[in-house]
């Protein structure tokens, strides 16, 4: 009684109590304690409810069909919606049954007309006493934990107007309601661990009951008490691990249901929409292929029919043939139409799934938020308190917790042997599917970006990693490999080595130096080939292998500094042009400069040492070849030509490398040079010497003979085509014995007047033979053929008859030449015709082409209108005449002209033409 008057002043009583026949008195001692009005107590049992209530039969009861699997047949579809449609009658029919007497008393409880009831467990279901109910009392205890979460869940459910609703379970002290209690609740949570917990065994409940209740009529109080203790420890370690498991089981719904509620429920409501359209669609496909092939078989009946009564009948056989094959491929169409659908349904089921736990997902989370952090504050869960506001970024995997934010050892591109190295972020969640929706932070193997990768099962992800902030910005930096000047800007050498050597940092420079059994080396690490197969790049197990031998180019370091100047100054250095980067990034951009001044200096004797053992072995001369030539060189200009000593040159890469003073080398290559310039010079002057000796004696060999060099061209000067000067301009110099010698022998100098001296001085001997060609243009052409024939009948080319034939022959020839000008000149006069021989090579894309003197050309004043355009076609034919059109002002044969080859005798060619 005092509990209700306390309770009454912030809301309404539920009273348990099996007793029937106590409800009256009860009510009546409650009337009388607390001075209300007999209205606002309730009496809920059997008798009252058939007294308010109105009578009605109820439809029979049709269970929800149990959900589809994953991946249903068609029969199992089938059956899953003809279930559905009956549940959805019951349902309907179950909605249209007008309130009964149970309900009436409901409504005057919660709608304020009644502040007190009194129940039995007819208000145990099928009831709602929660509108302003503050305290449930206990009277009597029912036999099963499910009969006590019944009557409490009356008043305390969700909808009700107050935080909490206060139980009381009235039990004497150590008396059999109190054992019996506890029980109850034991079991209740028993229960509970069975239906929750993934245990294969579990221990019964109800085991210690005898022993208790044993202990309750026991006649020794003290080992009654002892005994009652350790129950209680036990009851107690058992109670906690209950609700550890009750609040990780309470936990993972409300994490369901946090994942649900971020998902955005119209555009899954209208997924369902798209979905249920392509079901139709999938549905009526299904129906038409049905249709066509009822008609094929329909029509494959008739045919089989016909040709049972004509069997011999061709159209019958054909149309049976063609219906059997077109049955088969429609059946397959068949299939796969049938395939869609149920695909189709099955897709769809899963979506309104979705919608369902998505729409039932705020209710659900305000339900078990306070839950979930009484769970917390009570410490039966050892999750970070963030969960509460953000469940959604949670996932519960076994005793392992997953959160969005979270680094782990995770390559995105999949490549599992680059895990250890490579780092993912958690980006999202999946709640059924348990799996992760990965970010890549760095990922090895040099591509340019870390990547993104869905539909990661967690179970991949291993352990959180434990790496820091700082190393992560710095593997951030390193994604997609660094040029060695950067990497240096960025990492000590530790890091650097420890880095390559851990496959994370890979180098995009073309090359760099490694040291390889204490030899410093360039290394290729990047080199494009010549096609896709081809070319050199360096991937993470070559790093894991070789990083440690990769040189850091520590700008501080003099001993490195030292060695690379020196190795770069070594021949076929190969760093210069294969390690630029590294060069620069140890000594700096103008690393030229800077390793030109790292070294030794060496001295003069150390220099002279160095050329004389160098030069010692090489003569002065190339062979004696380019003796005799570099002789008559200097003979003719009196020059040392170098190109016939031997080469005494000195590349920069064969000085030693240790030596900075590169240059000092290279000016003592020059002073030897000069002093071997100047010994040659001394040795051509001797040969100068012997040239004009043995000059001399071939000299007056000629003139003793009487037989010149060149006799072939020496008698053409003598007939008056070509000179002596130019007859002896020899190749290699000019031909000063065999020049003289001829001279002397057609009597045009004194063999006196030749001198040793003179046989090696070309120009005196140049000038020499220009005096002879005046002498013999002087004589004219009577006297040259006079000396000619002298020369020819002395050497026995000819007799002196011979001579006197060709005289004559030569002299008729001149006049019948005369004559042919005398009547060329005529014709021209006569028919008006311009006539004039080539001096120089014509030609034109008409495809004409004479060399000089090679064609004679004619042109008519007169033009079309003259008898050189009427004789054209003859000339054409006979001759070969082309028509040519000078438009160039420089040109031999300006304006219009025929041309012809100086074969055809030009008398006659103008005899055509006079004819015309």
């Amino acid at each position: 009684v005092e509990n209700l008057k306390v309770g009454l002043q912030n809301g309404k009583q539920i009273i348990f109590t099996d007793e029937k026949s106590q409800h009256g008195k009860l009510k009546r001692i409650i009337l009388s304690q607390l001075g209300i009005e007999e209205s606002q107590v309730g009496i809920l049992n059997a008798t009252t409810v058939a007294e308010a209530g109105k009578k009605g039969k109820k439809p029979k009861k049709v269970k929800m069909p149990k959900e589809l699997p994953d991946d249903p047949t068609e029969e199992q579809i089938s059956a899953y919606y003809a279930q559905k449609a009956q549940y959805d009658d019951y349902i309907a029919a179950m909605s249209e049954v007008s309130l009964g007497g149970l309900e009436q008393i409901a409504a005057d409880y919660n709608e304020g007309r009644t502040q007190i009831l009194i129940c039995n467990k007819k208000a145990e279901v099928g009831i709602n006493l929660h509108k302003g109910t503050t305290d449930i009392h206990h009277l009597t205890l029912p036999w099963t934990p499910a009969s006590i979460d019944q009557r409490n869940g009356r008043g305390a459910r969700v909808g009700s107007s107050h935080d909490r609703v206060n139980v009381h379970y009235y039990c004497g002290k150590g008396s059999f309601d109190e054992f019996r209690l506890k029980t109850l609740q034991r079991k209740k949570n028993w229960i509970r661990e069975i239906l929750t917990s993934d245990k294969a065994q579990m221990d019964n409940a109800d085991a210690g009951n005898m022993v208790e209740m044993q202990l309750l009529l026991a006649a020794n109080p003290e080992e009654r008490e002892r005994k009652i203790a350790e129950q209680v420890a036990k009851a107690k370690a058992a109670a906690l691990a209950r609700a550890k498991t009750r609040a990780n089981q309470d936990l993972q719904n409300y994490l369901k249901a946090q994942h649900a509620g971020a998902a955005d429920l119209d555009t899954e409501r209208g997924k369902v929409f798209d979905l249920e359209r392509v079901a139709e669609d999938a549905a009526a496909g299904l129906n038409k292929i049905r249709n066509e092939l009822a008609s094929l078989q329909e029509k494959q009946a008739k045919a089989q029919a016909t040709l049972k009564e004509m069997p011999d009948l061709w159209s019958a056989q054909y149309d049976a043939k063609r219906a059997a094959s077109e049955i088969r491929e429609k059946r397959i169409e068949l299939n796969d139409a049938s395939k869609r659908d149920v695909n189709a349904r099955s897709a769809l089921l899963k979506q309104k799934r979705i919608v369902t736990r998505l729409s039932k997902a705020e209710s659900e989370i305000k339900r078990l938020r306070p839950v979930v952090k009484k769970a917390l504050d009570d410490g039966l869960l050892s999750v970070d308190p963030d969960v509460i506001d953000h469940g959604k970024d949670f996932l519960l995997v076994g005793d392992k917790t997953y959160r969005v934010g979270q680094i782990y050892n995770y390559s995105v591109n999949r490549v599992s042997s680059n895990n250890k190295i490579s780092y993912s972020r958690i980006a999202a969640l999946n709640f059924d599917t348990q799996t992760a929706e990965m970010w890549g932070v760095f990922t090895a193997g040099g591509s340019d970006s870390a990547g993104k990768a869905k539909d990661v099962p967690v179970s991949d992800l291993g352990a959180e990693t434990d790496v820091t902030p700082a190393e992560l910005d710095l593997l951030k930096q390193m994604q997609g490999g660094m040029y060695l000047s950067n990497a240096v800007k960025l990492l000590s050498k530790d890091q650097f080595h420890r880095y390559l050597k851990s496959g994370q940092l890979i180098l995009k420079d073309g090359g760099t130096v490694v040291l390889k059994n204490g030899e410093y080396a360039a290394e290729t690490l990047n080199e494009r080939g010549y096609n896709m197969n081809s070319g050199t790049y360096r991937d993470v197990r070559w790093y894991r292998e070789n990083g440690e031998n990769l040189v850091y180019p520590d700008s501080q370091d003099e001993q490195l500094k030292q060695a690379m100047a020196i190795a770069c100054r070594k021949p076929s250095n190969p760093f210069s042009y294969r390690c630029k980067n590294f060069l620069v990034c140890l000594f700096g951009e103008d690393y030229i400069t800077v390793m030109a001044g790292i070294g030794e200096t060496a001295g003069a004797d150390v220099i002279a040492s160095f050329l004389a053992k160098r030069f010692e072995s090489r003569s002065l001369w190339q062979s004696a070849i380019h003796y005799r030539s570099a002789v008559r060189g200097f003979v003719n200009d009196g020059t040392v030509d170098e190109r016939n000593l031997t080469p005494v040159s000195l590349n920069v890469n064969d000085i030693p490398p240790q030596y900075i003073n590169q240059a000092d080398f290279m000016a003592g290559v020059s002073v030897e040079k000069s002093r071997r310039l100047e010994q040659a010079r001394q040795e051509l002057i001797v040969g100068k010497g012997e040239l004009a000796q043995n000059r001399y004696v071939d000299f007056n060999g000629y003139v003793e003979k009487g037989q010149v060099l060149n006799e072939d061209s020496f008698l053409e000067v003598l007939s008056g085509r070509g000179t002596l000067t130019n007859t002896y301009a020899g190749y290699a110099g000019y031909q000063c014995a065999e020049a003289c010698a001829a001279i002397v022998i057609i009597g045009l100098a004194q063999a006196s007047e030749i001198t040793p001296e003179l046989l090696v001085n070309p120009a005196n001997v140049r000038e020499l033979a220009e005096k002879a060609d005046d002498a013999l243009i002087k004589m004219g052409e009577e006297g040259r053929a006079q000396l000619k024939k002298a020369y020819q009948i002395k050497r026995g080319l000819v007799t002196p008859e011979q001579a006197a034939a060709e005289q004559k022959k030569a002299e008729e020839a001149e006049a019948e030449k005369a004559e042919q000008t005398e009547a060329v000149d005529a014709l021209e006069t006569e028919t008006g015709i311009q006539v004039r021989i080539s001096t120089m090579a014509v030609r034109s894309k008409r495809g004409i082409n004479f060399a000089a003197g090679g064609c004679f050309g004619l042109q008519d004043p007169k033009g079309k209108e003259g008898a050189l355009y009427r004789a054209k076609d003859e000339l054409k034919e006979k001759f070969g005449a082309k028509f040519f059109n000078g438009w160039r002002d420089d040109s031999e044969f300006p304006g219009s002209w025929w041309l012809i080859s100086t074969r055809y005798d030009q008398e006659e060619v103008l005899k055509i033409v006079a004819k015309h």
